[in-house]
């Protein structure tokens, strides 16, 4: 005859540890360095956008001919 035993709290209604203040600070370090990600992309798609649109500019202008 065999008796199993099951540790105590190992059961699938065990509730799971609140999240520490390390914890915490790992997943605002982790969101702030996201956003940071974000902010530095979005500054480099501004700077090519404007840089594009002075080109095209330059390049419409060339392409026109007075009218006399």
């Amino acid at each position: 005859m065999s008796t199993t035993v099951t540790p105590a709290g190992s059961g699938a209604n065990t509730p799971k540890a609140s999240p520490s203040a390390f914890d915490d600070k790992l997943n605002i370090a982790k969101s702030s360095k996201v956003i940071a990600d974000y902010m530095r992309q979005t500054a480099k798609s501004a700077q090519i956008t404007e840089i594009s649109t002075a080109k095209k500019a330059e390049l419409d202008s060339t392409k026109q001919r007075p009218q006399n």
